[in-house]
Order: structure tokens, then sequence, then C-alpha cells
């Protein structure tokens, strides 16, 4: 509370015995205690009896025999300090007021800080700076608390910091939307991992169904980072749930993943929900898919995904897909070691199979050995040629034309057409 306000010439006899009844004075004192063996105790001196000095050191209180003792020097405490500069003080000068008052603060005398800044003010009313320092602020020409200047202001204390009204509800609207979403991600984790471990199928099918049901656009972000768990169950139960809600929350990341996913359900499903989310960046990723230069499965996924989208900027990337030369070590038997089932041939040409040729299975030709390579290719026995017939079919579907898998024909004709090109729908 502040005091009020007093007349000179009462003010400067009252203030002595004042300060004396609000602050009794302080029995402890600072001091460096000798001994007569040369040790000395650097602390505070907290009580003295006629034959011992106890002293309270950074390691606790000490007490120490007086016979043992050859000199204390004592230093002046607070207190002393406080009253040397009390004694020395123009009560009248609301300046001498508030630099006692910010003294007594930094030296932890807080009573005695509040009450010279009061005074200060009660001698100059508009006195700023014992204004401010007792957390005051002006606001329509009148001093007052920096919580009721706020409000006044029209303002709200929120997180930790003071803000509009307006700032404030979308503060508190975001704080209840990060809520709202730990609640669902608990929710989605729970799902997930009834699906990783059923109990029975029953209830895997329940928690899928109730996964695929959700369409709160606050479970996008919590069901796509399922898309890398480590169970396909769980992955394709994501991507299938990801599928129905809002769009603006299926992360890109995610279901760019899936391509690379190595079970080909998720990979399927990936691509269903892909070709819905369409735009510049997911073009560059499924090229970029497209000249995985390691997994075939992850080609094949691209090209199937290209040939259900269709961009026109994809004709020439797929044209360089058709097919792909490995070079590999022979085996002790003699065909090239590529370790990996693909597409089984026949004499006339390759036929459709899963993704690749089998230079293992002894019907597709390395080189001179084989029975098929493709044109105008080196005649090295240690090259195997993986074909992806799904960029074939994009091709054909996007063009209309067929030229098999003879890249050069391609080649001829996208060189031609490429300027006045229009993808075939």
């Amino acid at each position: 509370m502040m005091a009020p306000p007093l007349h000179p010439a009462r003010f400067s006899g009252l203030f002595a015995a004042a300060a004396l009844m609000l602050f009794p004075a302080e029995l402890a004192s600072a001091a460096t205690v000798t001994l007569t063996d040369g040790r000395s105790w650097e602390g505070t001196i907290v009580r003295e009896t006629k034959d011992a000095v106890v002293v309270k050191t950074a390691g606790g209180e000490v007490s120490i025999d007086r016979a043992s003792i050859r000199d204390i020097d004592r230093a002046p405490t607070k207190r002393e300090q406080y009253d040397a500069k009390l004694a020395s003080l123009d009560a009248k000068d609301a300046d001498q007021q508030y630099l006692l008052g910010l003294w007594c603060r930094r030296n932890g005398l807080s009573r005695e800080a509040d009450y010279h800044l009061n005074y200060a003010c009660a001698l100059e009313p508009d006195h700023e700076g014992a204004r401010r320092a007792l957390g005051q602020m002006k606001y329509q020409g009148k001093w007052m608390s920096e919580l009721d200047a706020k409000q006044a202001m029209g303002l709200r204390f929120v997180d930790g910091r003071w803000m509009t009204k307006e700032a404030a509800e979308l503060a508190e609207a975001e704080a209840l939307r990060r809520d709202l979403t730990k609640q669902v991600a608990k929710r989605v984790d729970a799902l997930a991992e009834i699906i990783a471990s059923p109990k029975s199928d029953p209830a895997k099918r329940d928690a899928e169904d109730a996964l695929a049901a959700m369409r709160d656009p606050l479970a996008a972000g919590p069901m796509m980072a399922l898309a890398r768990h480590k169970s396909p169950d769980v992955r394709q139960a994501a991507l299938r749930a990801g599928d129905k809600v809002d769009a603006a929350g299926i992360a890109q990341e995610a279901l760019l993943h899936a391509l690379y996913d190595e079970d080909a359900y998720v990979r399927e499903r990936g691509r269903k929900v892909l070709s819905k989310r369409w735009d510049d960046v997911m073009l560059a990723e499924t090229l970029k898919a497209l000249r995985d230069p390691d997994v075939p499965a992850v080609r094949f996924a691209a090209a199937l995904l290209l040939g259900v989208v269709r961009p026109a900027q994809a004709v020439d990337p797929l044209i360089e897909a058709i097919y792909t030369p490995y070079r590999v070590r022979r085996s002790a038997e003699g065909a090239p070691a590529l370790g990996l089932r693909g597409y089984q041939t026949k004499d006339s040409g390759p036929e459709r199979g899963p993704i690749i040729s089998d230079p293992t299975a002894g019907v597709v030709g390395a080189g001179p050995g084989g029975t098929w390579r493709p044109l105008d290719v080196p005649d090295d026995p240690s090259i195997v040629y993986v074909i992806n017939y799904a960029a074939l079919d994009a091709l054909r579907g996007m063009t209309a034309k067929d030229f098999g898998l003879n890249k050069r024909a391609w080649r001829d004709w996208w060189r031609d057409a490429k300027d006045n090109f229009k993808v075939f729908k």
C-alpha cells in the first residue's frame, strides 16, 4: 500500500521513528574470524556467548571457542549500511528516496525498498522512476498497476504474454487444437496397435474399419505418421484411412514413401492415394523413383502411378525406363547372378511377369547367350536387361502408340512429336 503524502514539516520528524518501528535491527553480522593458529572463518555471526562465537559459513554453522580466537573483523551489515544511508538521507527529496529504494531492492531489503519508493511517489506523484520500479505504468493520464493498465487496454494474458483479445482467442483456439490432436493421435495409435497385433481377425477388421471411418482432419497427421509403421498391415490401413480425410492434412512425404514400400499392397494403396493428391512436388519425386538405381519394384510402382496420372512431362523418362541394363557377376554355372525374381520370356521375346527379367531362370539372355536382348545394345554377356512393363503400358496409354521395347523407335517418334504432343485420354 502506498503511504499517504505528509506535510514536509512533519515528515522529517516522523520518518526516523517510523523506519525503526518498521525495520528492527538485524542481529546477524558479516565477519572474518581469525584463530590463534592462523586459520580463519568467513561468514555471518549468528550467535555470540561469553564462551563461543557461532559463524554461519557456506558449509554450515561453526561454533568457535573464544579462547582460540585471535581477532574478529566485523564488516558492516546491510542493516548497518542502510542505517548509515538513512541518516544522511534528505527525507523531503523524492529522488533520494527513489535511489535508496533501488539500493534496498538490490540488497534484498524488499520492505524497505517499497517503503522508500512509495514515499518518493508521495513526495512527487508523477515520479516515473519510482512508479516503474513499483511495477506501475501510466494509462490515460493515471498511474496504475501493470495488471490494471493492461486490462484497461483490453489486453489478455495468455501463454505467458499479453496480447490483444483477437490474438488471445487465436492462441486459445490453437491450444485447443493441439489438445484435440493429441487425443486423436492416441486414438489412432491405439487402433494401429490392434491392427499390428490383433487378438482375433474380427478385432483387426473392426480396428481397420474404425480407422477408415475417421473423418476428422486432425487425424490426417497421425494417420500419415503410421506410413512408416513396422507392420505393413498398419501402413496399408493408414493409407486407406488417409484417403478419406482432409487433403490439406495429408503429408506428401508419407505418401511418397509408400512408393518405396517393401510391401506390394502398400505400394498399390499409396499409388491410389497419390493419384488424387497430385502436384509438381509429387511429380518430381515420382520421376525420381522411376530412376531408382537399386530397386526395380520402386521403378515399377512409379511407372504404374504415372500411367494413371498421365503427366506429359513423364513421356521422355518413361521411354528411358522401358528397360534398364544391369552389369552383374556370373555364377559358377555361367548364368548372371542377379538374385531377383521377374519376367519370364519365350524365344520370340520377353513375356509379362512380376517385375524383371530373371537371368538365373535360364530363359532370359545376357548378351549373345540369351533368348532376348534389346536392339542396339552392347554384346556383353555380363549385362542383364530389366524390363519395366508398367512403363511401356503407361506410354501406350498416354500416346496411343506402340513401339514395343524398341527404345530407339520411341526416341525417334518423341523427337518429332514432343513439340505438339497432347496426352491421349
